[in-house]
């Protein structure tokens, strides 16, 4: 007997008072006003079998202790299997404080524990809104908006987001990135798009200022609303993004600036893609199988040198230090002094009919997730990162040895080894030959 396939959708504005420390950049900014709206997506799906759940939230990132509150609570209220459910962070810089103290920015319980109930309410309302629904899937490409943001230098040496001044051909890019963007849409018996999941790379940094903001991603689902419904759900799963931003090397030269409302264009233009994705490229799927498998694995983390510690001792003792010396100098004291030599890596997977969605924690970079698309044996494939908490920067090869900087050693921002990487494409792997 054919499986019939339900799906319920709900959101939650989730934008904090102002006032309350933002992190992702080096230091403290304090929240003075609101661009747009903070939110929380739910996606339900239920085929009478297993349910799964998928929650997209504009937050920097969280330690994996929020994702398993918010999975416990969902298991008591609607009995779903904490496994089965997907919480992934946008990962926006314009978004209030999260539930570890790193970077100068301190922890805000408060803030999160209201999180933490906004999204809860979200998920058991889009429980209660399911509806009978069929299930399309579809996919695109988006180039000319997101960039591979490290390079290799005419004199051998790496940077990070350089400009090219009057020579660019002093700059090679360290890897292909994935320009792929993949598209969920479920609709109901009368043609309504109750939500949709959509799949993109790039870091959500492009508002930067005191602002809340969901940066591009937050205007993307804007005009996607405006196509399908105020009431229908757009859940925004950032890809693997961990060496991917905004930022045009070949265009940067001295003087240049991006226009202040570069992350509308951006969220256009995506938003664009995802159109024509609907329009042209949406094929409709008849497999109802809804499955989950979950593995975590340890990943060794790295410990500071004797010329890291040499480093610290410099800086700390120095009257004025650079700010971002500094910042790194108190990380790597903080890791001396409080040794972690293992940290918990959780690998998620999740089948919805001919489509999987695979979630790593963690800045993940983007041959990563390339590799793990490679071998995933499914008609679609989507890889998300900051999913169920972080790890950090997940870096591989050619970047590691270069030491760019999102090697650069720090509690929360890089510290695992160098094969963390190819350990989640092998977990990865496994698991989706068992879906």
């Amino acid at each position: 007997m054919k499986k019939q396939l339900l799906c319920g959708a709900a959101e939650r504005i989730v934008t904090p008072a102002l006032g309350v420390d933002m992190p992702g950049y080096f230091g403290t900014r304090t929240a003075t006003g609101v661009k747009d709206d903070l939110y929380a997506q739910a996606i339900i799906l239920d085929n009478g079998e297993k349910l799964l759940a998928v929650l997209s939230i504009d937050i920097l990132d969280f330690l994996s202790s929020f994702a398993n509150a918010v999975r416990r609570r969902l298991s008591e209220r609607i009995g779903i299997d904490p496994k089965a459910v997907l919480i992934v962070a946008t990962h926006i810089h314009t978004g209030h404080a999260t539930n570890y103290t790193g970077f100068a920015v301190k922890k805000n319980t408060r803030v999160m524990k209201r999180l933490e109930d906004l999204c809860v309410e979200a998920a058991v309302e889009a429980y209660e809104n399911r509806v009978p629904v069929t299930l399309k899937r579809g996919s695109g490409e988006q180039r000319g908006i997101s960039f591979n943001r490290n390079f290799f230098m005419a004199d051998g040496k790496a940077a990070t987001n350089p400009g090219v001044g009057t020579d660019p051909a002093t700059l090679r890019p360290m890897a292909e990135i994935d320009y792929r963007v993949e598209v969920l849409r479920f609709d109901d018996e009368k043609g309504t798009t109750v939500g949709q999941i959509v799949n993109f790379a790039c870091h959500p940094d492009v508002v930067g200022g005191t602002e809340f903001s969901a940066d591009y991603p937050g205007e993307m689902r804007r005009i996607l609303k405006e196509n399908f419904g105020k009431d229908s759900v757009v859940a925004f799963l950032n890809g693997c993004a961990g060496n991917i931003n905004h930022i045009d090397a070949y265009k940067r030269v001295e003087g240049y600036k991006y226009p202040r409302d570069h992350y509308k264009y951006m969220g256009q233009t995506l938003a664009k893609e995802v159109l024509r994705i609907h329009e042209e490229e949406l094929k409709a799927v008849e497999n109802y199988d809804l499955s989950v498998k979950d593995q975590t694995f340890r990943a060794k983390r790295r410990q500071p040198t004797e010329e890291d510690l040499a480093f610290c001792e410099r800086v700390l003792a120095q009257t004025e230090p650079d700010r971002h010396d500094i910042v790194y100098a108190q990380e790597m004291k903080a890791i001396h002094d409080h040794p972690k030599f293992y940290e918990s890596v959780e690998v998620q997977t999740l089948r919805i009919g001919e489509s999987v969605i695979v979630g790593l924690p963690g800045e993940i970079y983007s041959d990563i997730g390339m590799r793990i698309k490679d071998v995933c044996g499914f008609d679609q494939c989507m890889v998300t990162e900051l999913a169920n908490g972080t790890v950090g920067y997940v870096v591989s090869e050619p970047a590691f040895s270069a030491g760019v900087y999102e090697t650069k050693l720090s509690r929360y921002n890089s510290a695992l080894s160098p094969d963390a990487g190819d350990r989640m494409v092998e977990v990865a792997g496994k698991l989706m030959k068992n879906l």
